[in-house]
């Protein structure tokens, strides 16, 4: 008598098509457990698939392990997000420790139930992460900062909600270039932090982004030069320190921001202008008037959008033909027009109405905005 094949005796292409009938990733994985030639088979299916791996509520933790045992080599990218994903699981994350080689990016929220477990995670993958999103929502952040200082090859970080002083462990990833940093205000009211002093060995730092953070002036001494900062976002902070000088930034944002240095924010853009394509300022107190204005716009010949309130500056016709010369001078085509985002409706209509006037009018695309969007 002949033995009985089954569906483990069909060749690979013919599997790949069974798996694709199947809706549910739960009856995948269910079917992969049934022997070691229907696991291959899914990994052959699933191909790269999962190189962005978020855990399902619809998998429990014993199936997540199989399908990063069985596709462990294409995964590339783990999120872990307590909202989205469900809770931090101790074997899932063993299993992406043993299984995943290539793993080069993850997103997680440390809370103080799973600190200790992500801790040891990304200790034993620091010398493969390049790319870290991390919500600190742990009272006890320091032993994550302790985690990070050892990722010596990082590029990108982003830590948001109890940021502490430990922070300063970041000082110690010279690779990294994208830096972000958001302080979560349910902790403590009043956060400071010597930005310029954390970031002035990030040589290599090209976008710097800080949100909710008291920036102080630092009392040891730094480099007050960024050299290849490309973006810098500040959001929702009390500046209380002057500003690196940054040769080679294309795109400058400070939104609702207090500057307790005069002069703060007009000074630097004078100093670092040349290269800026895109600004959005709403400060306090206003930067500059109508005069400083038009110094902004000669000082910075290649912006070519620019959101601001428009705040003390007078609307009057002159004004407003000085800044279409200016534009001119600056190399602004009417094929491509300077846009003016105005956070005003009255500085609007006034602009709008005198435009028409001008020896170029089609060289300024108004619009208007409501809020702040970053």
């Amino acid at each position: 008598m002949e033995n009985q094949r089954t569906l483990s005796d069909l060749p690979f292409d013919v599997l790949d098509l069974i798996f694709e009938e199947l809706e549910s990733i739960v009856d995948k994985v269910q079917l992969a457990q049934v022997d070691e030639k229907l696991g291959a088979a899914f990994g052959y299916h699933s191909r790269s698939a999962y190189k962005k791996l978020s855990p399902y509520y619809r998998l429990t933790p014993e199936m997540l392990v199989v399908l990063v045992r069985l596709c462990g080599s294409t995964i590339e990218e783990f999120t872990c997000r307590r909202m989205w994903n469900g809770p931090w699981s101790d074997i899932v994350a063993k299993s992406v420790v043993q299984h995943c080689p290539n793993l080069k990016s993850v997103r997680i929220d440390v809370d103080d139930d799973n600190c200790d477990s992500v801790q040891s995670f990304l200790k034993k993958m620091s010398k493969l992460l390049v790319s870290a999103e991390l919500n600190l929502l742990t009272s006890n952040p320091k032993k994550i900062f302790d985690s990070i200082t050892e990722m010596t090859h990082m590029t990108k970080l982003k830590c948001r909600g109890n940021i502490t002083e430990d922070v300063y462990q970041v000082q110690n990833l010279l690779a990294l270039e994208d830096f972000e940093i958001e302080y979560n205000k349910h902790f403590n009211t009043y956060s400071p932090l010597n930005v310029l002093e954390i970031c002035a060995p990030l040589t290599s730092l090209r976008f710097l982004t800080v949100t909710n953070i008291t920036i102080m002036p630092s009392e040891q001494p730094h480099s007050m030069i960024w050299p290849e900062l490309e973006v810098l976002k500040l959001n929702n902070c009390e500046i209380f320190t002057e500003l690196p000088e940054c040769p080679k930034l294309k795109t400058l944002d400070m939104i609702n921001c207090n500057c307790h240095i005069e002069g703060l924010l007009f000074g630097f853009i004078l100093q670092n202008g040349v290269n800026i394509e895109k600004m959005n300022e709403n400060c306090s107190p206003p930067p500059f008037d109508g005069d400083n204005f038009l110094q902004v716009l000669r000082s910075c010949p290649k912006l070519r959008k620019f959101y601001t309130p428009m705040k003390d500056i007078k609307i009057y016709q002159d004004f407003v033909s000085s800044i279409v010369e200016t534009l001119k001078e600056n190399g602004v085509k009417q094929e491509e027009p300077f846009k003016l985002i105005i956070y005003s409706r009255a500085k609007l209509k006034w602009i709008r109405r005198l435009i028409p006037r001008t020896s170029s009018p089609d060289l300024i695309a108004l619009d208007y905005l409501y809020d702040f969007f970053y």
